[in-house]
């Protein structure tokens, strides 16, 4: 069901939600700051 209502079609990948943590972990996610960054493939849109 998720996969469907989603707008990538699948469900995202554990090395996806890791490269976010990566990302935000790094200097260049160093101006991140009070963000909720959804990782859901794009169905919060719908």
């Amino acid at each position: 069901l998720f996969a469907q209502e989603s707008a990538i079609k699948r469900p995202n990948t554990v090395e996806e939600v890791a490269a976010m943590a990566v990302l935000l972990a790094s200097d260049i996610g160093a101006g991140i700051t009070g963000a909720l960054l959804s990782i859901d493939g794009g169905t919060a849109a719908y």
